[in-house]
């Protein structure tokens, strides 16, 4: 469902305002897809256009249950889906361009850290507003489902979630001389970070990445209150965990913490399939690190360390690809679980299928993925006629 709004055109951008031009064809990309996937008519909290209900479970015997349901224009809050970008919040931009001292941010001693402390005091309040939901009543869908597939000895829940669950940091690009392992290479890093941090654009995201403040809260991050209610939900109400999401346009693997931290005790599992034509962080950001591909060797070597980034700024993300587009299929059975990545470059240059880069170990531990939890004598499932 994503992918088919995002190719007739249904994006963030797009979703209605009150005062947008955005809005004129919003009405032909619905017609579009609602001739595509006939639903239900009812009201959506974006309002202007019915929507229909198209949530559903799939039981895959007893192997497997599947909930899905749309994240986007049913119950969704208005902000923060119209204010995406944490990094655009006037708190932070203002704290980038008052304060130019970086060492100074992870300072106790220093005026710049205490005001940080301030800043990210507020920008979570604002992620954990009780207020805001993504999707509504749907979660009793959600907990029920899952409940009775746990009960009766599923091996695999599977949600699909659309949007991202884990909680995307940037790297801090100040410090990406510190994962390069060749020194004179490392010095030569150093120095090109150096001069970055004169940008009060990479020092905005450098002072929310060392307060682990995800820079994009149009994901379940956004809407962390509600996030941590789902993440009880994994846990309490599943036997192993999976969620499966698209919309950040690169490829990430999360393992995702008991109420949505950043760390803590393993719950689930976030898979994040990159896009096939959107951009993401790569193009966005190749421009300025482009310079690199003469140290380092190569504009795939500068993806690569951009990459390791990124890990090392999540400490629940094993996996991260800004560089190449693609999907992914995971395979799960009574004992295992791994993951497949087709992919290719965003500038065209074809590369071989990356198999086997999120294996099990990786990503969870083995007592969550390697060896599911004992299943339960099988019993049929109810039915549950919550779809089209």
């Amino acid at each position: 469902v994503g992918r088919f709004l995002r190719a007739s055109g249904f994006c963030l951008p797009c979703q209605p305002t009150n005062n947008s031009w955005h809005l004129l064809p919003l009405p032909y990309k619905f017609q579009a897809y609602m001739e595509m996937l006939p639903l239900r008519h009812m009201p959506g909290s974006m309002g202007v256009i019915d929507i229909g209900n198209f949530a559903q479970t799939v039981q895959w015997g007893d192997l497997a249950t599947f909930v899905s349901f749309e994240t986007r224009i049913s119950y969704r809050s208005r902000d923060p889906t119209l204010n995406s970008n944490t990094l655009s919040d006037a708190r932070i931009i203002d704290f980038a361009e008052k304060y130019d001292n970086v060492e100074a941010y992870e300072d106790p001693d220093s005026e710049e850290y205490a005001e940080l402390q301030i800043v990210a005091a507020a920008l979570n309040a604002t992620l954990w507003d009780p207020e805001y939901t993504m999707i509504g009543e749907n979660i009793n869908i959600l907990s029920k489902v899952f409940s009775e597939s746990k009960a009766y000895g599923v091996t695999w829940q599977i949600w699909a979630a659309n949007t991202a669950l884990g909680p995307a940091v940037k790297a801090n690009f100040f410090t990406l001389a510190d994962l390069v392992e060749d020194p004179d290479q490392a010095d030569q890093v150093r120095d090109f970070t150096d001069l970055l941090k004169g940008s009060s654009f990479f020092r905005r995201y450098v002072a929310a990445t060392l307060q682990l403040i995800p820079w994009n809260r149009d994901g379940h991050p956004g809407f962390a209150h509600e996030k941590a209610m789902i993440m009880d939900i994994l846990k309490e109400h599943t036997n192993n965990p999976v969620t499966l999401s698209g919309d950040l346009h690169d490829h990430y693997a999360w393992t995702l913490y008991d109420k949505g931290h950043s760390t803590g005790e393993p719950t689930a599992i976030n898979l994040v399939a990159g896009g096939v034509t959107s951009p993401g962080w790569g193009p966005f950001l190749s421009g300025t690190f482009a310079p690199l591909a003469d140290v380092l060797g190569s504009m795939d070597d500068v993806f690569d360390l951009l990459n390791k980034g990124d890990e090392a700024a999540n400490p629940g993300m094993p996996y991260y690809d800004l560089h190449y587009k693609g999907f992914f299929a995971v395979k799960l059975t009574k004992v295992r679980q791994q993951q497949t990545i087709y992919r290719e470059s965003v500038f065209r240059s074809p590369r071989k299928p990356r198999s086997g880069s999120l294996l099990r170990k990786s990503i969870l531990p083995s007592s969550l993925v390697l060896q599911p939890k004992t299943s339960l004598p099988i019993m049929r499932l109810p039915v549950h006629p919550v779809g089209c």
